[in-house]
């Protein structure tokens, strides 16, 4: 990850009077990144899970699955996001229970390269951030029914 990181967040925590400025310089780098080898714009809105929470994090064959308990800010209503194929490079914290908050996507010569910024809270330390980092030949979002949490009565 080049611009959302736990270190440019804590740059933000810090100084917030200057987290506008902050978020416009990340935001400014990453499309630069970007437009040296763009991924498709709408094929990078699916993976706009802003807020999210981190249900479960499931490794399948080579296949690691996020579910997500809503889709955050996913105008596609999508709670599932699938790495095919994929080599997990950094993980700073275990995921589930983690909220996904920022992100960056780059096209790699074995498909893609997907940085996450991590929120979670851990009951010793307080609220942190982590960095997670997947490579992968392809990503695929979808919708998956979730149990319903009972009611208390």
């Amino acid at each position: 990850m080049k611009y959302y990181t736990k270190e440019w967040q804590k740059r933000v925590s810090d100084a917030p009077s200057n987290a506008r400025a902050l978020a416009d310089e990340a935001r400014a780098g990453y499309r630069a990144e970007q437009n040296k080898n763009p991924v498709p714009a709408e094929f990078e809105r699916k993976l706009e899970f802003h807020d999210a929470q981190i249900t479960s994090a499931v490794m399948e064959e080579n296949d690691l699955h996020l579910y997500f308990d809503h889709p955050g800010y996913n105008p596609f209503e999508h709670n599932h996001i699938v790495f095919k194929n994929a080599r997990v490079k950094t993980k700073e914290h275990e995921l589930e229970g983690c909220y996904f908050i920022y992100y960056e996507i780059y096209r790699h010569f074995l498909g893609y390269e997907m940085h996450m910024l991590l929120w979670y809270h851990d009951k010793n330390r307080g609220f942190d951030y982590a960095d997670f980092t997947v490579i992968c030949e392809d990503i695929v979002t979808d919708a998956v029914p979730q149990e319903k949490k009972k009611k208390k009565k």
